[in-house]
């Protein structure tokens, strides 16, 4: 049931009872983003649950923090659907209506049950599922944007369909950063007053206790340097090793690291990767596959390096590592340049350019007061604008908005 009075949502209503809806259960940036604000919210203003569309980590994690987490088990046929196959498979196969329908009724019926206000959905999937649903329970829905709409992302068409999509489903649409938000909204000025709906830019946070301690900077060149992410073309592990071999020739005591499994649908591409590093390569460059703890595997980097050749929605591994006190190397495009400033707390670097990258990371190897001055700095950065803490406070803020409108 929407309300119209702010005294009767805001004053007798808390705390708010929110449904989080993730079609995901496995451990994407997205649902690490997740995970960390449902635990920092404040119980006072916000009852969180969280519907899964499959069993994961994430639920494994969710429930070890005592939230109301639940597996809908979508089916595979409409939750495996990979991005380039959403307008045939989710709109045009004879049973995918049906399905999607079926889908968020139950998800629909699961809000009503647990009385949410509020359904925040917090992927693609979900925002399509979770749209539907808030419109058959008559509750709020907010989209929660930590993709990129762009033509090297997902089709043309998809792009242009969520963004006509976004105008009218959502009651409040939330992305990760103003280059996420010019992607949905790409010729309105995000400051520009929205029109039966609010929008705000909120980038994504870390929890300060799990990346507490800085890293000592190493004073030799003897070093190691670092990539993780996930395992997919367009996140450059290709590019990060084809610098590694260039700088191998001039620093062969450095050390490389890849960090990072296959999530959806991306293995043939990780076999490559796996390829490439044998051999000859072995011996300074290594491929460890997925890591279950960020931060401790972190810590043995001297450089973090980022090489996404198309643009970051934001850049999560970005902002652990510089709360780590690791210098930062990141490709320049999407949201990465929204938290770092080029020789202020890290450096950048063009996007799918392997000598750029190559140049950046000899600068950082052959000048450790560098690297001191940008670890200091990009800590300093993620304390003043990228922690947890902060996120789940503007998001509390949002829905009071929100509700009250």
């Amino acid at each position: 049931m929407k309300h119209s009075s702010t005294h009767s949502v805001s004053a007798f209503y808390k705390p708010w009872k929110v449904t989080f809806l993730d079609h995901c259960a496995r451990m994407g940036g997205g649902e690490i983003a997740l995970l960390h604000l449902v635990e920092e919210l404040d119980i006072s203003k916000v009852s969180p649950s969280v519907l899964l569309g499959e069993e994961g980590l994430l639920q494994s994690e969710l429930e070890r923090t005592g939230v109301d987490c639940q597996c809908l088990h979508i089916p595979v046929s409409l939750n495996g659907i990979h991005r380039h196959d959403v307008l045939r498979k989710a709109f045009c196969e004879p049973l995918s209506v049906p399905r999607l329908l079926k889908t968020s009724l139950l998800v629909a019926r699961q809000a009503i049950m647990k009385r949410a206000l509020i359904l925040h959905c917090n992927s693609l999937k979900s925002d399509v599922i979770g749209g539907i649903a808030g419109k058959l329970a008559n509750i709020r829905v907010v989209w929660h944007l930590r993709d990129r709409l762009h033509a090297g992302y997902m089709p043309y068409a998809i792009c242009r369909l969520f963004g006509s999509l976004s105008r009218i489903v959502p009651d409040g649409v939330i992305t990760n950063s103003h280059s996420t938000m010019l992607s949905l909204f790409p010729e309105e000025s995000i400051t520009s007053a929205p029109t039966l709906q609010f929008r705000d830019v909120i980038h994504d946070g870390v929890p300060l206790r799990a990346f507490s301690s800085p890293s000592p900077i190493r004073r030799d060149c003897e070093l190691t340097v670092g990539m993780i992410g996930r395992i997919a073309p367009w996140k450059g592990q290709r590019v990060f090793i084809e610098a590694a071999k260039e700088i191998h020739s001039r620093f062969p005591g450095v050390r490389f690291e890849i960090v990072g499994g296959a999530l959806f649908g991306e293995e043939d591409y990780e076999r490559e990767i796996s390829d490439m590093v044998a051999g000859e390569a072995s011996e300074y460059i290594r491929f460890l596959g997925y890591l279950p703890n960020p931060a401790e595997v972190m810590r043995r980097f001297d450089v973090l390096v980022h090489a996404s050749i198309i643009g970051e929605p934001f850049g999560q591994v970005v902002i652990e590592a510089m709360a780590c006190g690791i210098p930062v190397i990141a490709t320049n495009g999407g949201g990465i340049p929204e938290i770092i400033t080029d020789g202020e707390n890290g450096l950048l670097a063009e996007m799918g350019n392997s000598r750029d990258l190559a140049n950046c990371i000899d600068k950082l190897i052959a000048d450790p007061d560098l690297r001191s001055g940008l670890a200091k700095s990009g800590r300093e950065c993620v304390l003043e604008k990228f922690t947890v803490c902060q996120v789940a406070r503007k998001v509390e803020m949002f829905y009071d908005h929100l509700l009250s409108a």
